[in-house]
């Protein structure tokens, strides 16, 4: 069953869609199960959400020198390092997602 709107996925906390009820349980293993679904490469949900944080909203330090820095938002993580050369072009790549 896919929602569409806010008060459809009201329903279903603890009440009864036909023969079936939803517990709290329920939902909880249902969010664990998409956020741990593999979007792309071996990346589950939750690790590109981290990903995508870090490089959108996260402190970055060391372009200047071309080995960039991004932050998790827990500011201390280092969610994203890099090097570059002069051009700005990637070279290496590490990731820290978990």
């Amino acid at each position: 069953m896919w929602f569409t709107h806010y008060n459809q996925l009201g329903l279903i906390k603890g009440a009864s869609a036909g023969t079936t009820t939803l517990t709290s349980q329920d939902l909880a293993n249902v969010r664990d199960v998409v956020w741990e679904k593999e979007i792309e490469a071996g990346f589950e949900a939750k690790q590109m959400m981290r990903l995508f944080a870090s490089a959108l909203a996260g402190v970055v330090s060391g372009m200047a020198d071309e080995k960039p820095v991004f932050l998790g938002l827990d500011g201390s993580t280092e969610r994203i390092v890099g090097q570059t050369d002069k051009k700005g072009n990637r070279l290496t790549i590490t990731l820290d997602l978990n």
